[in-house]
């Protein structure tokens, strides 16, 4: 039945046009360019009507034949983009001629079955349309015949074949994610340091970052976050009565993405125990120096959704449309160059967080439900509809922490910034949560709380890097520099030096005499150690060991004691020529007893012991 004239033929052609609306640019790209090489393949091997059928209706014959050629020939080189070549282009009749002219032949590199799933898609696709329109009445099932079938699984199956007759190597995709997952922190060392003394480039650097430690801690795909904007941002506080932690949890609600259909993707994680590795800090990070750099965040007007809501979180570093979403690709050339500067072998750039996140929550033995909760894979209707989407024991595996409930340990948040210091860094917060209504403007309210959450963390995790001995152009800023900041940076060093761990509290309370037993036996050991000493005083004397040292002509003994201060003053000397680090024995003098020798270990070179 057409719908293409009638009383609802306008009905119909709007619902179409509202399909193909919703459809990603890149998938309509693609199938256009398919659908336009199945067109001309079929006027080319079938000029005319065949049983009155025109030559560029979909049957299951063309269908089989056109996918049979695709399956043989050579694989086209994957063009830039803007370098593809044009729709009308894209079939090639004289390639075509030397496939179907020996039947036996085939490629030795062919397409893969995921390319030849991709024309089978978009064919079905081409064939829907001309039902709709009323050109076509060949049902579904006729295309999608058994020979049809058949070929398709005879290629899905002989990519291990053509791989060894190839002597392709061996460590691909599968196996690579295993590999690159052990390279994350030099990854995330590389885009800290690169451009980190200049404020303007060093803006993208931390953007990729950014993407690097939340696609492996959210084990979220890359284009997904490429779409999320600033309005889909939020943070959660998780009361944990097991856990001496209050924990932050970061949440991105994305609604658009390549798999997730109609349903809402969740990229969640919470801060990582390692400060280098948090993607919630990175993210604070990235945000504190685009501001800085754009100056957009004084125009923000967030009493209005309409003026705020389109904003991109990842944008170009240099200051273009805020509204238009740095390329997938451009993050792909960077984590390209990345990892062949670092020598790490990887076919995936947009998607190497995800790809090694999954894999090192494997290596972490996580639950693979868990791994599917924070990856958005095989969403059920539980999950989809009832779910809270907050797999605490995933999201606490992939920052670092131990899987059992209430171990989340962050000595650097107990420390926290005096609220001056806090104020300094995105000053405008106050102001803006004065202006809005937080029942009216729900999601202004949240983006601006997750930002004051930022402060602390930015703040801490700086604090905890230069302690840390790492340096960025971002450290050079007056709020880290000020008086305030050097106080607090002092108390977190205090702090960091004296920090116990609750694992040790809980081994405490859990066998209360371990500890007590370790302390009795350091004891017994120090005071048979100053018995021994004892006895050594009566048996060595001093003329025992020069007669020793004798022999020894590049040490200088003297039976008196020096001072610490010479010591000390010899020692930068003497390291110059000696670098060994040892254990020596410093003479002390007595007037009632003869000279005692007892270990002193702060020598840093032979020639500084005497």
């Amino acid at each position: 039945m057409s719908y293409t004239s009638g009383k609802f033929a306008a009905q119909a052609k709007q619902v179409a046009a509202d399909d193909k609306a919703g459809c990603p640019e890149n998938t309509i790209l693609a199938y256009r360019r398919k659908m336009a090489e199945f067109l001309d393949f079929s006027r080319y091997a079938f000029p005319s009507e065949v049983d009155g059928i025109p030559s560029t209706t979909v049957t299951e014959e063309k269908f089989f034949g056109f996918l049979w050629y695709q399956s043989r020939r050579h694989q086209q080189p994957r063009g830039r983009p803007g370098q593809c070549k044009p729709v009308e282009e894209q079939f090639s009749k004289d390639d075509y001629e030397s496939v179907i002219s020996n039947t036996d032949w085939i490629s030795d590199k062919p397409i893969g079955y995921s390319v030849l799933n991709q024309y089978r898609s978009a064919i079905l696709d081409l064939h829907a349309q001309q039902r709709d329109g009323g050109c076509n009445n060949i049902p579904k099932e006729v295309l999608m015949s058994g020979l049809v079938k058949r070929l398709l699984k005879t290629v899905k199956m002989r990519k291990t074949q053509i791989a060894k007759s190839n002597f392709d190597e061996k460590l691909t995709s599968e196996f690579t994610p295993y590999t690159a997952a052990q390279d994350i922190p030099r990854l995330e060392d590389f885009f800290f340091q690169k451009n980190s003394l200049s404020s303007i480039y060093s803006v993208a650097s931390l953007r990729d970052r950014y993407c690097l430690l939340m696609t492996t801690n959210g084990i979220l795909r890359g284009e997904s976050l490429f779409k999320c904007e600033l309005s889909d941002l939020c943070s959660l506080l998780h009361k944990d009565k097991n856990s001496l932690e209050d924990i932050l949890i970061h949440v991105m609600r994305i609604a658009t993405g390549k798999t997730n259909g109609l349903k809402t993707l969740y990229g969640r994680c919470i801060r990582h125990r390692n400060v280098n590795e948090c993607a919630i800090g990175a993210l604070g990070f990235y945000l504190m120096a685009r501001f800085m750099q754009s100056g957009e965040a004084e125009s923000f007007d967030f009493t209005s959704n309409k003026a705020w809501f389109n904003i991109k979180l990842l944008t170009d570093s240099r200051g273009f449309d805020n509204t238009i979403s740095v390329t997938d690709q451009a993050y792909a050339s960077n984590m390209k160059n990345a990892c062949r500067h670092l020598g790490i072998i990887s076919k995936h750039f947009v998607h190497f967080g995800r790809s090694a996140g999954s894999v090192k929550a494997e290596l972490d033995e996580l639950d693979g439900y868990n791994i599917n909760d924070l990856g958005n894979w095989n969403v059920d209707t539980r999950r989809d509809v009832y779910s809270a989407k907050l797999p605490m024991k995933a999201m606490r595996v992939m920052a670092g922490h131990p899987d059992e409930k209430g171990s989340v340990f962050l000595p650097r948040d107990h420390i926290k910034p005096s609220i001056t210091l806090q104020q300094t860094i995105f000053p405008f917060i106050e102001k803006e949560i004065e202006s809005i209504d937080a029942a009216t403007n729900s999601t202004a309210y949240a983006f601006l709380n997750l930002l004051s959450c930022l402060r602390v963390i930015i703040l801490q995790d700086a604090a905890t890097m230069i302690l840390n001995g790492r340096g960025h152009f971002l450290f050079t800023l007056d709020v880290f520099n000020c008086e305030e900041f050097k106080e607090f940076l002092k108390n977190m060093s205090h702090h960091l030096n004296l920090v116990q761990d609750p694992v040790d509290l809980r081994i405490d309370s859990i066998l209360p005499g371990v500890r007590d037993r370790f302390t009795n036996l350091h004891s017994e050991m120090r005071a048979n150690f100053s018995q021994l000493n004892d006895r050594v005083d009566g048996l060595v004397r001093p003329q025992h060991l020069q007669s020793l040292l004798n022999h020894l002509s590049s040490f200088d003994f003297s039976s008196s004691a020096q001072s610490s201060s010479s010591i000390q003053s010899n020692r930068s000397l003497n390291d110059q020529r000696v670098s060994t680090s040892v254990s020596a024995i410093h003479m002390k003098k007595n007037e009632n007893r003869c000279p005692r020798y007892e270990l002193y270990k702060n020598h840093l070179s032979c020639l500084s012991i005497w």
